[in-house]
């Protein structure tokens, strides 16, 4: 039934790949220790690694990522710097850690799931916890046998790139937001419970719980479980309604709102600047979608949020935002100074929404064109405004002209 290209979310570890982690983890701990000791001489550097590795999956900040966390905890723990330490942890990566896949086995069921999708030209993404670097990370995936490599994926989640790590829902929210938001169905499938299915639930996903034969449950319009070979009846099974996104939830929107931030940043980093200029058809440049983004956020969805603060029931005017730029954008900044301004104004309105009990999402208030809405509803329209434009700017930055 399902008729439109999907979204697939594909967990790793004993989804694709069998990977027994009681064996896996203390054998990769004791070897990246080994290997490391060489470099770092002395001191218990293993502890900082542990703890530096604990603090990423915490991480709530949208303007550090998850690599920026760890070695921002790690390396002044153990005195050394990233340049000393990376060419030791490159060629860990590359010379020791391949040994482990010893401990790993393909997943029954993942090569045909894999096959079953990519014939069907569905968006493939590997959403693994990302913890490890994607050189780590790309081993894992081309040793569970699928029918496609690791860089035949769409995405493949690393923690160069990522800011958030399970079970926050705004992991997900950046896997869509760094694709840009494809439209239509979107399902996460995976076998851990909290990881891999309520958190994509509590962004509004669609997910499949994947368990052994004996202990399937019964399955939803929505929400399937049992084995990973059943995956492609039950998706087949299911409308594309079935599977579309909902974010109407307080914690889905502020999920949205931090991917938004998070996943412009990687973008920024990762595309040289001329692209950002590039303009499609007399459409807005990337950078100028940008530029609005910034000016919304401080003068629109910031004042918004802070009224909810200021007052009960509060009226929202409606802002004709497009006209703030009908003479032009005038003289343009480099794309890395447009994007700070917009980071510091989406982070104090991720504080102040954060600030606000999950209870009083429902209170009344009125906007001057929508009549009655809550700060739910607005919430919902930053995060929908969100999307329509890092959708453009992707677009704009995928294309062949464009550069990117």
């Amino acid at each position: 039934m399902t008729d439109p290209q999907a979204t697939i979310l594909l967990d790793l570890d004993d989804t694709l790949l069998q990977n027994d982690l009681g064996r896996f983890l203390p054998a990769y701990f004791r070897a990246i220790e080994s290997w490391l000791a060489e470099t770092i001489p002395g001191g218990d550097f293993m502890t900082a690694f542990l703890e530096a590795s604990q603090v990423m999956l915490v991480n709530d900040r949208p303007d550090r990522t998850l690599a920026d966390v760890f070695y921002g905890h790690f390396l002044p723990r153990i005195d050394l710097s990233y340049e000393d330490l990376q060419p030791a942890l490159d060629r860990f990566y590359r010379e020791f850690y391949p040994r482990l896949q010893s401990l790993t086995a393909p997943m029954p069921g993942a090569e045909e799931t894999v096959r079953f999708l990519a014939q069907g030209g569905h968006t493939l993404v590997v959403a693994t916890n990302p913890l490890l670097p994607a050189a780590a990370i790309h081993q894992r995936v081309d040793w569970a046998g699928l029918a496609l490599k690791s860089s035949d994926f769409d995405l493949v989640t690393s923690f160069e790139r990522f800011h958030f790590a399970k079970p926050d829902p705004a992991y997900y929210a950046e896997i869509l937001a760094y694709l840009g938001w494809p439209e239509g169905p979107v399902v996460m499938v995976g076998n851990e419970a909290v990881n891999d299915i309520h958190s994509a639930a509590e962004l509004g996903l669609a997910t499949y719980h994947v368990t052994s034969t004996g202990d399937r449950a019964p399955g939803s319009a929505r929400h399937g479980s049992g084995p990973l070979a059943g995956f492609p009846a039950w998706f087949a099974g299911r409308s594309s309604e079935d599977l579309a996104p909902d974010y109407h939830s307080p914690g889905a929107a502020l999920a949205v709102l931090k991917s938004t931030a998070a996943a412009l940043q990687s973008l920024v980093r990762e595309t040289d600047p001329p692209a950002w200029r590039f303009r499609p058809d007399e459409e807005w440049s990337p950078l100028e979608t940008l530029v609005h983004l910034k000016d919304v956020e401080t003068e629109v969805n910031l004042k918004r949020a802070e009224s909810f603060l200021a007052a009960e029931a509060p009226f929202i005017t409606g802002v004709d935002t497009d006209r703030w730029y009908a003479d032009g954008f005038g003289d343009l900044p480099a794309v890395e100074e447009v994007l700070e301004g917009f980071m510091q104004s989406r982070m104090r309105t991720l504080e102040v929404l954060a600030g606000i009990p999950a209870e009083a999402w429902g209170a009344p208030a009125r906007h001057s064109i929508f009549g009655p809405t809550d700060l739910l509803e607005i919430a919902v329209i930053m995060g929908g405004h969100d999307q329509t434009h890092v959708r453009h700017i992707k677009a704009c930055l995928d294309s062949g002209t464009s550069g990117g």
